[in-house]
């Protein structure tokens, strides 16, 4: 015979499963932009000064990538180029240890700018694989929130991420 403490717990869980778990959570990309919003600009200095700026989140990449836009400009020997500005593609990431998303792989899609000399796109594997791989890989993106029910139940149980119809949809299994 169960008591009633037992009784308590399977029904809980049995709610926690049915009510919490099943539906999907949904992050809208408002919510996404706010957040990143909050930790630009971002400066990079060595011998060449890079600032990055004005970060814009994209869900229209795939079904689980996502992209960012973001104005870079560089300072070198003093002088500032014009601003460019770059889509980087790349995998969602999730962090379970501090509940965060990130930008993996990231993968450069394209530059505009205004009166950028021919060739200038030359160094573009390099600013991503040696700067934005590295800063997108610990810059994050957004992070569940431990005060938000469904999202601290995210932070432990979520299975799968994907991106859909503009959303970040998360799919949770106990």
């Amino acid at each position: 015979m169960a008591t009633i403490k037992e009784r308590f717990r399977n029904v809980a869980r049995k709610l926690t499963n049915d009510v919490l778990l099943r539906r999907p959570l949904e992050l809208e990309q408002a919510d996404l932009q706010r957040a990143l919003a909050t930790r630009f600009p971002l400066r990079r200095e060595g011998t060449v000064t890079l600032q990055f700026a004005d970060p814009f989140v994209r869900l229209d990449c795939g079904e689980d990538r996502m992209g960012l836009e973001l104005s870079i400009s560089a300072r070198l020997l003093g002088a500032m180029t014009p601003a460019t500005r770059w889509l980087v593609i790349g995998e969602l990431k999730y962090q379970r240890e501090n509940g965060w998303f990130t930008l993996g792989q990231p993968d450069l899609h394209y530059i505009t700018a205004a009166n950028l000399p021919s060739g200038a796109g030359r160094g573009r594997r390099l600013v991503t694989a040696d700067i934005l791989g590295p800063m997108l890989s610990d810059l994050p993106i957004y992070q569940l929130k431990t005060t938000d029910t469904r999202q601290a139940l995210a932070r432990k149980y979520l299975h799968t991420i994907r991106v859909s119809d503009g959303k970040l949809v998360l799919w949770l299994r106990a």
